[in-house]
């Protein structure tokens, strides 16, 4: 994959979430291997969610929540093992069964080390399809006035 990751307007407020690359998240390199940022970014999108009341234990009461359909990361600076980040993360698109999410993982100092999009929809875990989401879920997502849809 080649040229510009373009960060588009967010049609959320963006949230923010503190983290820390742990030993868990490094590589015989020394610094956070490419999946680990996959495990720092969800962490990231639960928080935004959960904060809004859609937590993992709500999603497994109610058998419904988000599911990733496609993903895209473009690694910009290395983050070491012990580095606290920052995540932002906002969404750019809402459909009715489709979002879009955009996140950044800044270094302490403010320097981005990975800007990440990901697709996601709401999922039925009993109908073992994508549905519409329910208006809590909306809210959760922060969503602006006027991006309810569309």
């Amino acid at each position: 994959m080649s040229g510009r990751f373009e960060l588009l307007p967010a049609i959320s407020q963006v949230h923010q979430t503190s983290l820390k690359a742990g030993p868990e998240h490094c590589d015989l390199y020394g610094h956070v291997n490419n999946a680990a940022y996959m495990v720092l970014l969800e962490e990231a999108r639960w928080d935004m969610i959960g904060s809004g009341g859609w937590t993992a234990e709500r999603v497994a009461a109610e058998r419904k929540g988000p599911v990733i359909l496609d993903a895209r990361l473009r690694f910009k600076r290395e983050v070491s093992q012990g580095e606290a980040l920052r995540a932002e993360t906002w969404a750019v698109g809402s459909g009715e069964r489709l979002f879009t999410l955009q996140q950044r993982l800044r270094k302490e100092g403010g320097e981005e080390a990975c800007l990440a999009e990901f697709v996601f929809c709401f999922f039925d875990l009993e109908l073992r399809r994508m549905v519409p989401p329910p208006q809590s879920f909306r809210e959760a997502m922060r969503l602006l006035p006027g991006q309810g849809q569309g």
